[in-house]
């Protein structure tokens, strides 16, 4: 990338930041500056596993899923979410910066 991924995803993702629910925007943080588990409904997303994302949404994730996953598709690095594999491998590489 051609600037810090760090300055670059602040930029994005106060762009795209309004899409969340106000209750998601700590973990989403969290999920992707300290690489750590954001909890069922939002690993779920981040996994690409909309049944179990549905069955664990509260009232208000469960009516905001389609501008959480634009969020992710507009915001966030494509090494961190998209499939277990991809949010697993996130999480394992707490020491990995960009």
């Amino acid at each position: 990338m051609n600037e810090p991924w760090s300055t670059s995803f602040e930029a994005r993702m106060n762009k795209y930041i309004h899409l969340l629910p106000l209750h998601v925007h700590r973990a989403m943080l969290d999920y992707v500056l300290e690489r750590r588990c954001p909890g069922d409904f939002l690993e779920a997303v981040l996994s690409n596993k909309l049944k179990e994302a549905v069955l664990f949404a509260d009232k208000t994730n469960r009516g905001a899923i389609v501008e959480i996953v634009s969020f992710c598709m507009n915001a966030l690095p494509s090494e961190c979410w998209g499939s277990d594999e991809k949010v697993n491998a996130w999480i394992d590489n707490k020491d990995e910066t960009y």
